[in-house]
């Protein structure tokens, strides 16, 4: 008897599918139970499905993946935020030296572009994470309405 054992993620696609033979449900469902570790499993004989099984653990697992792609991007944001104040700086300094600003606010453009956007696309209106960036420097709310921007981008 063909049967197959699927691996599932947690919106129930399939991670990964191993075809067995083997000689009856009792079988396919002994080898399916086994298989549980961290992610579901389904036991399908041919076209009929045998048996769903999930570990004890699955209960905390979707929260503790959201936590983590949270982190994440928590980190690309103040990564983000950390270039868009350097260049701000290099804008500054230019500025001073009475140097041609046109690449420098150009390269600033493109590193505000993904926050224009995330912005303009009502994600957020004043995001939390912005409060902490700026390390309580004087900032102005830049033309998007989407967080504080120095006030030496006085162009």
């Amino acid at each position: 008897m063909r049967c197959y054992i699927f691996t599932l993620d947690d919106c129930g696609s399939t991670l990964n599918a191993h075809e067995i033979d083997c000689n009856n449900a009792e079988e396919a469902l002994q080898l399916g139970s086994a298989a549980v570790a961290n992610d579901p499993v389904e036991v399908w004989c041919g076209p009929r499905r045998l048996a769903r099984f999930e570990s004890g653990r699955r209960q905390d697992r979707p929260l503790s993946r959201l936590g983590e792609r949270l982190i994440v991007a928590e980190r690309y944001l103040r990564e983000g935020e950390q270039l868009i104040s350097q260049q701000e700086r290099v804008i500054a300094h230019l500025k001073r030296e009475g140097r041609d600003l046109a690449l420098a606010f150009s390269i600033l453009d493109v590193l505000m572009r993904p926050r224009r956007l995330i912005c303009k696309s009502g994600i957020c209106s004043q995001p939390k994470w912005q409060s902490g960036l700026n390390n309580g420097a004087s900032a102005a709310t830049d033309h998007d309405g989407c967080g504080p921007m120095s006030r030496v981008l006085d162009r």
